[in-house]
């Protein structure tokens, strides 16, 4: 089954990003973090860098589709799949690189939050104990 007109496009758009965005901001809101210059900057270069991937791998499919797959990238001829639907899915290193990415983002993301979901629990007990 192939969705031509964009339902999961439309669906994501008004649905799915709101919910993430607000999401992350509800958390920050209960769970306030002060960070250190030098985690800011970290935190801002992994974003930029994952950008950065994001971006070159849309050009190199860019440059595939207008190449048609004549042109090498990588100074190789590119790989790719054809599918049913006559669209062809380019496989090259970045692409599988960005989607590598991703999953260490999402573990990243879940370590953090657990990290501080122990802190916090740690804090209720200290408080608790009649601490400070």
């Amino acid at each position: 089954m192939h969705d031509r007109m964009g339902y999961m496009l439309c669906w994501g758009s008004f649905v799915w990003l709101p919910f993430m965005y607000t999401l992350q901001g509800k958390y920050l809101v209960q769970y306030p973090v002060q960070l250190t210059p030098t985690e800011f900057m970290a935190i801002l270069g992994l974003g930029l860098c994952g950008y950065l991937i994001f971006r070159s791998c849309n050009n190199q499919k860019d440059y595939f589709r207008q190449t048609q797959g004549k042109k090498p990238i990588w100074g190789r001829p590119p790989k790719y799949i054809t599918a049913e639907v006559r669209v062809c899915t380019l496989t090259t290193r970045r692409r599988n690189t960005q989607k590598k990415l991703n999953v260490f983002l999402l573990l990243y993301t879940l370590c953090s939050i657990s990290r501080s979901k122990v802190k916090s629990i740690d804090r209720c007990f200290l408080l608790a104990d009649g601490g400070a």
